[in-house]
């Protein structure tokens, strides 16, 4: 799923320059640029929300500005009013090419015919001389023919060509191509700097409601973010619920959990936040759970059992595109399986 979809009232990460708290990685980048190593593929790699895209645009911006010569700055920021800035806004750079999955589908996913067209990019000459660069968000979205389609050129790089690529779980990813690309690891920030990036969107929210959202994103500002503007608390209580019904939940409840992240128009990060919501709320207690038979009480071995086990299979998820309705069923397989299960 990629990490440049717009959420409401809140700007593109190729629109804006708040980024705090990865000066390591962006001094890596600088180091090979004015050393003239410049490497041709560059995985940016971190948990989801942590300010890749946000990398991965000021890191084609400085490219673009400087055009393959020695840049004086040894820093990334650009002013607004900068014509490059406007155009990389405005994705109307004819050097800068982003392949995203499409928003308006549920199940986010990069196809070969997205793939191809940056092939056909590369092959074309520079309009302005200098560098062309390809922003892929997110490389995880790729399925197999678009990911063999990016390898084919990271093992041929074009002259003067230049791909970034966001990975929020490059473990996914073929070894081959992570080989291929020099690694910009982004680690999750401190709780201030959190708050501090995410201030337009904990502006019109009460005090509470930021401090779950701080908690739970732990470190990532765009979870932050999203947790508030997408209803969070709304997705906690969803994510409770389920859990508090196993191992014996009313197919219809499952039924409609499926068909909110499955509705055409949607927004494909709810699922992947209900996702990151679920698996936190198996670290919290179960409001009732003493009122309920031994059968279903979930104990802190079976927690933590059952903790590695979503994580495991969200994995499996997010590698096979899966259906959020399917998933929520398996899911709820898994569950019971366990919830019944020794403690």
């Amino acid at each position: 799923m990629n990490e440049t979809q717009d959420s409401p009232r809140l700007p593109h990460p190729r629109e804006h320059q708040r980024f705090f708290g990865h000066q390591e990685a962006e001094a890596a980048f600088l180091q090979t640029l004015h050393a003239g190593r410049i490497h041709h593929g560059w995985m940016i790699t971190g948990p989801r929300g942590v300010g890749k895209a946000t990398l991965a645009f000021r890191l084609a911006r400085f490219l673009l500005k400087y055009r393959g010569q020695t840049p004086p700055s040894q820093s990334l920021t650009m002013d607004e009013k900068d014509p490059i800035f406007k155009q990389v806004a405005a994705l109307s750079h004819p050097d800068l090419l982003v392949i995203e999955s499409a928003a308006e589908t549920a199940l986010p996913i990069i196809k070969l015919e997205e793939a191809r067209e940056m092939r056909g990019f590369f092959a074309k000459t520079a309009a302005f001389s200098g560098w062309r660069v390809c922003v892929i968000d997110a490389a995880d979205d790729m399925n197999i023919h678009a990911a063999n389609a990016l390898l084919k050129t990271l093992e041929e790089p074009p002259p003067r060509a230049i791909v970034l690529l966001i990975a929020h779980r490059p473990h996914l990813l073929p070894a081959t191509m992570r080989s291929r690309c020099r690694a910009l690891a982004l680690k999750p920030l401190p709780p201030e700097t959190v708050r501090r990036i995410a201030a337009p969107a904990l502006a019109d929210a009460d005090p509470a409601a930021t401090d779950r959202a701080c908690r739970f994103a732990e470190g990532s500002p765009g979870l932050a973010m999203d947790y508030l503007l997408m209803g969070g608390d709304d997705l906690y209580r969803i994510a409770s619920a389920f859990l508090s019904s196993l191992p014996d939940p009313d197919p219809q409840r499952l039924h409609e959990i499926g068909a909110r992240f499955t509705k055409k128009g949607g927004n494909p990060r709810l699922w992947s936040l209900f996702l990151e919501i679920l698996t936190d709320a198996l670290r919290e207690p179960i409001a009732d759970g003493e009122k309920r038979d031994d059968r279903r009480r979930w104990t802190m071995e079976a927690r933590l059992r059952l903790y590695q086990r979503i994580a495991d299979y969200r994995s499996q998820i997010e590698r096979l595109n899966m259906n959020p309705a399917q998933a929520i069923f398996n899911l709820c397989l898994l569950f019971e399986k366990e919830s019944r299960k020794p403690s």
